[in-house]
C-alpha cells in the first residue's frame, strides 16, 4: 500500500488537496510528512474539519 492509498480520503477534500500540492510544489518529502501528521490527528482526536472521510 502506497502513500498515496494510505492517506488517500484525506486528499479528497478540496482544501487539503491544495495544501497539499501546494507544499509538494517546493518538497515532495514534508508534503508527504505532513499529510502523514495530518491522518495521525485525525486517528487520534474528534475533529472532523478535514477528517469527515477517514477510514474506519
Amino acid at each position: 500500500m502506497g502513500m498515496r492509498a494510505k492517506y488517500a480520503y484525506l486528499l479528497e477534500g478540496a482544501d487539503v488537496k491544495r495544501w497539499f500540492e501546494n507544499l509538494a510544489a517546493k518538497s515532495i518529502v514534508t508534503a508527504t510528512v505532513y499529510l502523514r501528521t495530518l491522518d495521525f490527528y485525525c486517528q487520534r482526536s474528534k475533529e472532523t474539519a478535514h477528517c469527515e472521510k477517514r477510514k474506519p
